[in-house]
This record gives C-alpha cells, sequence and structure tokens, in this order.
C-alpha cells in the first residue's frame, strides 16, 4: 500500500483548528478554505454558505 504523500490528521487534527482560531480572527468559512487548499480535494471541509458576508 503507498504511503500518502500528506500526512493524515489524526487526534490533534481539532486541536490545531483550535489553536488557529486563537491565533486568527478569521471565519470558520475562511479557515475552512485555507484548509482546502493545502489538503486534496477529497478531504476538503464543505463550506457552510449559511455565514455569507454581509
Amino acid at each position: 500500500m503507498p504511503k500518502p504523500k500528506y500526512p493524515i490528521p489524526k487526534n490533534n487534527f481539532p486541536r490545531f483548528i483550535d489553536e488557529y482560531h486563537s491565533g486568527h480572527p478569521d471565519s470558520q468559512n475562511d479557515m475552512a478554505r485555507k484548509i482546502n487548499k493545502l489538503i486534496p480535494k477529497e478531504l476538503a471541509i464543505s463550506i457552510d454558505n449559511s455565514e455569507m458576508k454581509s
């Protein structure tokens, strides 16, 4: 089985998100977009369109 080219997030992934939030005032959607740029499409976080910019 080939090794993935990117690390698989385990238990530290939610903690990473919490740490990111504590240091960055981005909305959840902005952060999801940034993470989606870093990870393969099949792992992408779905964007919540109810939180639109006013």
